[in-house]
C-alpha cells in the first residue's frame, strides 16, 4: 500500500491531485491525514501547480528553498503541521495570492522578500513563534487584504499603516506589540 506523498504510481490517479486536460499536477488539496514526513522538496519541480493545500497532514522539519522555484503558484496553506525553523529569505513566487502557514513552530523573524509579492491578498502566519515581521510600510503597495499574525512572539512597533488600500482584516492579538 502506498502511502500518497511518496508513491511511484501515476500523479493524476490519486483523488487528491488534480491535473489538467495535458495530465499536468495543478493541485494538490490533502487534509487531515496523518504522513509526518518532511516537506517533500520535489513538489516545487511541478511547473504547472497552481494550489498546494496540505493541513494538519503532519509535515515535519523545515520550509524549502525550494518555494521559490514554484513559478505558477497562487495558494499555499500548510497551516496545522509541525514544521519547524524560520521562515528563508527568498522572494516568493511573483503569482502567490495567499499564503497560510498558520499553526506550526516556525520562529524568528518574517523576511521581507519572503511576503513581499505584489499580488499577495492574505498572509496567515498566526500561532508560530515568530518575533517579528517586517514594517508595515514594506507592505504599502500590496494587494493584502487580510493579515493574521496573531498569537506569536511579536514585540515592538508595526510602523504606518496609512498607505493600505485594501486591508480588510488586521489581526496582531495575543503578541507584545506597542
Amino acid at each position: 500500500m502506498n502511502d500518497g506523498l511518496y508513491s511511484s504510481s501515476p500523479e493524476c490517479t490519486f483523488g487528491w491531485i488534480t491535473c489538467n486536460d495535458e495530465n499536468k499536477v495543478v493541485a494538490i488539496v490533502m487534509r487531515d491525514k496523518s504522513f509526518n514526513k518532511k516537506f517533500p522538496p520535489e513538489l516545487a519541480r511541478l511547473p504547472y501547480l497552481q494550489q498546494l493545500l496540505l493541513d494538519n497532514i503532519g509535515l515535519i522539519g523545515t520550509l524549502p528553498e525550494t518555494f521559490s522555484n514554484m513559478w505558477n503558484i497562487v495558494n499555499i496553506s500548510l497551516s496545522g503541521n509541525s514544521l519547524t525553523g524560520s521562515i528563508p529569505d527568498f522572494p516568493m513566487p511573483k503569482r502567490l495570492k495567499r499564503l497560510d502557514l498558520s499553526n506550526n513552530k516556525l520562529r524568528g523573524r518574517v523576511p521581507v522578500r519572503a511576503v513581499s509579492s505584489t499580488k499577495l491578498e492574505h498572509l496567515v502566519l498566526g500561532n508560530n513563534r515568530l518575533t517579528s515581521i517586517p514594517q508595515l510600510d514594506d507592505f504599502e503597495k500590496s494587494e493584502l487584504q487580510l493579515i493574521d499574525v496573531s498569537a506569536n512572539h511579536l514585540k515592538g512597533s508595526l510602523g504606518n499603516m496609512t498607505g493600505y488600500r485594501k486591508l480588510e482584516y488586521f489581526n496582531v492579538s495575543g503578541n507584545l506589540l506597542t
